[in-house]
């Protein structure tokens, strides 16, 4: 007797996560949809609590959205992605545009620039 094919197992993915995760990313719903990551009504019922993401989906999302999956099942508040134990610089720079006025990112800009120079400047000294 053939066995029976075992359903896949789904993920308790927090609608406010995933609702976040799309602020933070400047995507509205509608791209998940244009851009055939998940259809309209999944979107539904994963903002709304009904229903789950298989697991080949939560990974379209979470690559999709470039977010920590463990921030999207709600296991920690920090959206980035960790990366071979460090943080992806691009992920970085997207959330700061999106946090920041183009004044205050300018400021952020300037201070990095600064940091940088002081930086290599000290470390040709210890040469």
């Amino acid at each position: 007797m053939a066995k029976k094919p075992t359903k896949q197992k789904t993920f308790v993915l927090r609608g406010d996560r995933l609702e976040e995760a799309l602020r933070l990313r400047n995507k509205k719903q509608m791209d998940l949809v244009n851009d055939n990551v998940i259809s309209a009504p999944q979107i539904w019922r994963y903002l709304y609590g009904h229903g789950d993401p298989d697991l080949v989906t939560f990974r379209r999302l979470v690559d999709y959205l470039e977010i920590s999956a463990d921030f999207l099942l709600g296991r920690t508040d920090d959206p980035i992605p960790k990366q071979a134990g460090m943080r992806d610089s691009r992920v970085i720079v997207e959330l700061l545009a999106n946090a920041l006025s183009d004044a205050e990112l300018d400021q952020a800009l300037d201070a990095f620039r600064i940091a940088a120079a002081n930086r290599d400047k000290n470390s040709r000294h210890e040469r």
